[in-house]
């Protein structure tokens, strides 16, 4: 795929980003592999202005020779690169659920099967570092290694994809399961599925090869 095309494809996610409400201000950030580097949205860029000359071209070391700043988050983007070859595409939101579950620092329970299309029987929620470091982007890796998106404390959300669709697809779902966990806190903690329940789902999605992302 050329870049030309795939600056635009950021583009147009990152505004349909916008449009779900999961994407506010200048707030989270999408990125996809290149080559040996990355696109990245830029920093400081906003779903209603961005255009395809928004996004930087970079190394996975920090290296780009464009005029605009990369997202401060970059290199949370480029430790999931180099960790985890098969990932093509990320997604960073502030999204209002997610950001609500993650500022008590918890997992993502599963209250819920749906919660199994991310990959575990709970997202994991890795603990809390300062934005834009190297021990943010490390934490993030390890919440991504087993899961197709995790929450960052009191910070907001990852989820990465085997394409931009996917990515953002993930993240999608991630909102929605933390808006309907907590509405469920409603009228007190849900109940989790049990292991033997977590064993049948896992079964079910395997024979019927059910995916919500794809």
């Amino acid at each position: 795929m050329t870049e030309a095309l795939l600056r635009q494809q950021l583009v147009d996610e990152c505004q349909r980003l916008g449009e779900d409400g999961l994407l506010a201000l200048a707030a989270g950030n999408v990125s996809c592999r290149f080559e040996s580097g990355m696109l990245i949205t830029a920093s400081g860029v906003c779903t209603s202005s961005i255009t395809s000359e928004s996004i930087v071209r970079m190394s996975l070391d920090g290296q780009s020779d464009n005029v605009l700043k990369p997202s401060s988050e970059w290199q949370m983007h480029a430790a999931v690169y180099r960790e985890m070859p098969d990932v093509q595409a990320l997604v960073h939101t502030h999204a209002d659920s997610c950001v609500a579950v993650a500022c008590h620092g918890k997992d993502l329970p599963g209250f819920h099967y749906m919660v199994g299309m991310l990959g575990l029987d709970h997202v994991p929620c890795v603990e809390y570092h300062t934005f834009g470091t190297r021990a943010l982007a490390e934490a993030a890796v390890s919440g991504l290694r087993a899961c197709d998106a995790c929450l960052l404390a009191k910070h907001g959300m990852l989820s990465k994809g085997a394409s931009l669709k996917q990515a953002a697809d993930s993240a999608r779902l991630l909102e929605v399961l933390c808006r309907q966990y907590l509405l469920s806190l409603a009228i007190g903690p849900p109940l989790e599925l049990n292991s033997k329940q977590w064993a049948e789902f896992f079964a079910q999605m395997k024979q019927t090869d059910y995916q919500a992302v794809q």
